[in-house]
């Protein structure tokens, strides 16, 4: 670094010069002013200075720049103090440093944290609303920077803590193994981690890589996280619904064989087999239909009695009467109740009081409590069809409401041959039918 000493008198004539910029001789400067040593602004100001130093005797520090006896521009620091002799005030002496390389590598400085700082801007406008987080940990795992953090996180200070301040033990044990060997060999790498957050389980694809200092040591970490809550989520629940497909398809193929089996036990031609298993699967086609439709909120009792007495049997409205609290079913009671209603129904068309001009049906419910707790109890009650006698062995349509009623949901069916009418009472436990 280049220094130069510079004293001038009372009248800021230069009087002693060492190292000048100005002038190729130092001896050349003795009795110039600042005018002859620099631009006329400058000099200028430097005078005023001078000036305020020579009435206060209190030094100054400014920096200049000026162009050397060579045309080259210097940039210089001047330190400029009172110069006394015998205690008298007699002039001013400035030392003046060369500082060029350094406002040089300033002014590079500047350039740089500004384009810094533009990154930083267009890398948070990339990353808004994106499910991309972008970190920095130095070699304490200490997070630097983060950019775009989490939803999660918009409470939580992040900056200067660590990840054992900020996570569980559960997902430390994935995370700090993983950037601990990257800081270790310096080898980027890829992982998944469940982080436990404040409302959710949170799932993030995570990759690490070493960050370099200029001696080519590791110096810490940068790394992405990508949210993939919702993927997994999805992923879940896509599997979830494919075993439950697959879950249901069997009971109703195993189902279907069932009432096949013993539909073809029971009939006398094939004819007679294909009618009667066609009415069944259009009974269980009915209630499947209805979950469909109602999957998430269930079926009212009173709409299923009604898609497949009337829409499915094609048994007019006029035929019978429904009357009961509202009940809600649920996919269970839905298919098998429905199953047994579809029975008692074609059974009706066939043999009882609908195979009749004037017969009718009425059908009442209600939930009554018991010793075991809350139960449906409904009454199926046929009345001006034709004499019904007991049948002299059990029926495929005795075994199926037994297996519908009694096995699927725990209740009970008792049938009643009147002579004014069939009358069948089925009892079911409430927490079988939701």
């Amino acid at each position: 670094t280049k220094t130069t000493i510079i004293e001038q008198d009372k009248d800021l004539n230069c009087t002693f010069v060492a190292n000048s910029y100005q002038f190729s001789d130092d001896q050349d400067a003795i009795g110039k002013t600042d005018y002859d040593a620099m631009d006329a602004e400058t000099a200028k100001t430097v005078i005023n200075i001078k000036n305020q130093i020579l009435l206060s005797e209190i030094p100054q520090t400014h920096d200049i720049c000026i162009k050397d006896w060579k045309g080259q521009k210097r940039q210089l620091r001047l330190h400029i103090s009172p110069r006394y002799e015998l205690n008298k005030l007699v002039g001013l002496r400035t030392i003046a440093t060369e500082r060029t390389e350094i406002h040089v590598a300033e002014s590079h400085n500047t350039v740089l944290e500004e384009k810094v700082d533009e990154i930083e801007t267009l890398l948070s406008a990339a990353l808004k609303r994106s499910p991309i987080t972008v970190f920095l940990q130095d070699t304490n795992l200490k997070y630097t920077h983060l950019f775009n953090a989490p939803s999660s996180y918009d409470n939580i200070e992040v900056i200067g803590h660590t990840d054992s301040e900020l996570h569980s033990e559960a997902s430390l044990k994935q995370l700090l193994p993983v950037k601990e060997q990257v800081l270790e060999d310096g080898v980027p790498k890829e992982l998944e981690v469940t982080i436990d957050e404040e409302n959710r389980l949170g799932y993030y694809k995570i990759h690490l890589e070493p960050r370099y200092a200029s001696d080519d040591t590791i110096s810490g970490l940068i790394g992405t996280a990508v949210d993939i809550t919702d993927f997994r989520n999805e992923s879940q629940y896509q599997e979830i619904i494919l075993r439950e497909i697959t879950h249901r398809s069997k009971n109703i193929l195993t189902l279907l064989l069932s009432i096949a089996k013993q539909t073809a036990r029971r009939s006398d031609s094939l004819d007679d087999f294909l009618e009667n298993f066609q009415h069944r699967v259009h009974g269980m086609s009915a209630s499947f239909d209805m979950l469909r439709q109602r999957a998430e909120d269930g079926v009212l009792l009173c709409k299923m009695l009604e898609a497949q007495l009337h829409e499915d049997a094609g048994v007019p409205a006029g035929k019978y009467n429904l009357q009961g609290p509202d009940v809600t079913l649920g996919r269970r009671a839905v298919e098998n109740l429905g199953l047994a209603i579809h029975e008692l129904g074609i059974n009706a068309c066939k043999y009882g009081a609908w195979s009749s001009p004037n017969g009718y049906i009425d059908i009442f419910w209600d939930i009554q409590n018991t010793n075991e707790g809350e139960e449906l109890h409904l009454s199926w009650l046929e009345r001006e069809g034709p004499i019904v006698n007991p049948p002299s062995k059990e029926g495929f349509g005795s075994a199926l409401l037994k297996l519908s009623v009694g096995h699927a949901l725990r209740g009970t069916i008792e049938t009643d041959f009147k002579s004014v009418g069939v009358q069948h009472k089925i009892s079911i436990p409430f927490k079988f039918l939701t």
